[in-house]
């Protein structure tokens, strides 16, 4: 299962920011977004869909590529935050 980890950064103008990732038993990928209903969405799916730990990272490269998931698979999984 997946869970959404966070953790406080700090910008090299000295800015605070949230960063978010997932974490499925030891294996993270932090830092994918500082919006916590994107990260909601995002942990939502791979759990929706059961994604593994060698799977994760492609779907996180894809993910920031594009911005986000398409809305046709948000609406298709009845996913919201």
């Amino acid at each position: 299962m997946w869970v959404i980890i966070s953790e406080e950064r700090i910008t090299e103008d000295k800015e605070r920011y949230t960063a978010y990732g997932v974490r499925s038993g030891c294996y993270c990928i932090g830092d994918l977004c500082t919006d916590s209903d994107e990260i909601l969405r995002f942990v939502r799916v791979l759990n929706n869909y059961e994604v593994s730990t060698a799977n994760a990272l492609d779907i996180a490269e894809d993910f920031l590529a594009a911005g986000g998931f398409p809305e046709e698979l948000i609406a298709d999984l009845g996913v919201s935050a």
